[in-house]
């Protein structure tokens, strides 16, 4: 072993000891309602608890590693020169339900060797005390992948996935629908309410302003301008115009698996799950080649855009976005843009901003909807191999393993609507300008619906889950994710006869996007034999 286990040990200790010392902080500050409504009111005042928290975690570091290099989201980075070590430090993940008063947030605290060679990671959850560890040197940890940690108490505690569903449990039993005084603002957890409030958009609006100077597009629009741009392009992105992309797909995803089978392992996410559907968007759009790169960042920027934890350079991608609505103006091709530029209504056509709003839209939602399907599917089938060799011996479970992943691991969190007018829930007066929060993970596990919901199991039927949406807003690019992952898990399940993690390679988490894991790095070891499909 390259360090030695008492080493990391500590490290591990110490990070624990950091991890608890911030989530008093957070609490502290959770528990201030006074300091918790000004904040609301104020944005700036919620960096007050971040760096709070911050402190408390590098203080404890800092004091018993003064030699490491520390870097935190709100303070930056405390450089050493010439450490190899570099603790990072993200005082408070999932700000906004902090700040509404939901009691799902946590602290992560890791430690890499030359920035890329994690050491150990944990994630902490202060209001359930529950601890995620991950280290590519204890046992204990596993070697591959964040296991549970004790809890202060001793005990090991449910998953986080487990006490999530229990509140949901209980809330569709005792208050399906609720009004949180404090914000004046009403949450819904069963999934027939959720339905309902998705699909009455008279009654429920989800127009917002656009994010970050974008322009405004078919997601955050209500009827009747959505209406008619749907209309619009749905005479572009027919089923017909998807249904032309598979023999392209079936080739690119050839080509990788062939390359990965030649060398007998593949990170999924470099290789697969980012590269397939820039460049299948990078078709569909009828963008160069040589952009394929550029789309690639554009894509994971925009999906943060609409997260509000950064600030997209707009100008660049509307900008280059104008350049190809124009080329396209002067010669029309075979691509969607131009398809667009055709669309007739009544006799009115989108016009180019609208255009360039329902492209930024697909590159968010096709791109990044992918790569986060494909990633999730992928995980759960090397982690649980039965899975896998049952797509193998019936590959017609292949539709019903993506729909259980989006319904398990691709929902959303929660959903926000603006009663239009004051209407009844459920027996609930809601009145007009309230906010509603539809909890669409909820409505997942809802057991009226879902027999059995914590259970994976691919033979669900029906899956009438709401993790693309419902109703006039559904995602726009459902049907373009759904067609790549099932033609990458086709052409999966008849290249390779087998496949598992790497576990020499620690699988890597990002940052959680809207409670996805994004994964960062995943390597699989695949069978050498070449199957025929």
């Amino acid at each position: 072993m390259e360090r030695s286990v008492k080493i990391v040990k500590n490290e591990m200790s110490i990070a624990v000891k950091a991890a608890k010392a911030g989530g008093k902080v957070l609490l502290a500050y959770f528990k201030d309602q006074n300091y918790l409504r000004r904040a609301r009111e104020d944005p700036s005042l919620q960096t007050i608890v971040d760096l709070a928290s911050e402190e408390a975690i590098r203080g404890i570091i800092q004091a018993a590693f003064p030699d490491h290099t520390i870097e935190s989201e709100e303070s930056g980075m405390l450089c050493v020169r010439g450490s190899e070590y570099q603790w990072l430090i993200d005082a408070l993940d999932g700000a906004e339900n902090f700040f509404l008063g939901i009691p799902y947030f946590s602290i992560s605290v890791a430690l890499c060797e030359d920035h890329d060679k994690p050491q150990i990671a944990l994630i902490y959850q202060p209001v359930t005390e529950e601890l995620y560890g991950y280290s590519r040197y204890l046992v204990e940890f596993g070697g591959e992948t964040p296991q549970r940690m004790k809890s202060q108490g001793g005990s090991e505690s449910g998953s986080a996935m487990e006490s999530r569903v229990a509140w949901y449990h209980c809330m569709q039993e005792k208050q399906p629908v609720r009004y949180r005084a404090e914000y004046n603002l009403w949450e819904v957890f069963g999934y027939q309410e959720v339905q309902q409030i998705l699909l009455d958009h008279g009654t429920f609006s989800s127009e917002k302003k656009p994010s970050g100077g974008l322009p405004l597009g078919l997601g955050m629009s209500d009827p009747p301008r959505h209406c008619q741009l749907g209309r619009l392009v749905s005479q572009a992105l027919t089923p017909g115009r998807l249904g032309e992309l598979r023999p392209r797909l079936v080739r690119f995803i050839d080509e990788i698996l062939e390359a990965a089978i030649g060398k007998k392992r593949m990170n999924i996410l470099s290789e697969l799950a980012y590269p397939l559907p820039v460049r299948v968007m990078g078709e569909l759009l009828g963008v160069p080649p040589t952009d394929r790169q550029r789309f690639e960042g554009w894509s994971y920027q925009l999906y943060r855009q609409m997260l509000g934890v950064s600030e997209l350079k707009k100008d660049e991608i509307v900008g280059y976005m104008s350049e190809l609505v124009n080329e396209r103006k002067s010669k029309l091709g075979e691509d969607l843009v131009s398809a667009l530029l055709v669309a007739e209504d009544d006799g009115v056509r989108l016009t180019d901003e609208e255009i360039i709003s329902v492209c930024l839209e697909l590159m968010m939602a096709g791109n990044m909807s992918v790569t986060i399907l494909l990633s999730s599917v992928l995980a759960r089938l090397c982690r649980q191999p039965k899975l896998y060799q049952a797509l193998r011996q019936d590959p017609s479970l292949i539709g019903g393993a993506i729909e259980e992943t989006l319904r398990y691991d691709m929902s959303t969190i929660n959903v926000w609507r603006t009663a239009r007018h004051d209407t009844v829930l459920q027996g609930q007066e809601i009145k007009a300008g309230q906010y509603i929060v539809c909890w669409t993970e909820a409505a997942n596990f809802d057991e009226r619906y879902f027999a059995d919901a914590l259970r994976f199991d691919m033979r669900r039927s029906p899956n009438p889950h709401v993790s693309f949406g419902h109703g006039i807003h559904a995602c726009l690019g459902a049907a373009l994710a759904r067609l790549e992952a099932r033609v990458a898990l086709e052409r999966m399940v008849a290249h390779c006869p087998a496949m598992g993690l790497d576990l020499e390679k620690p699988v890597q988490l990002m940052e959680d996007l809207a409670r996805f894991s994004l994964i960062q790095a995943l390597e699989i070891a695949v069978n050498d034999q070449l199957g025929h499909g």
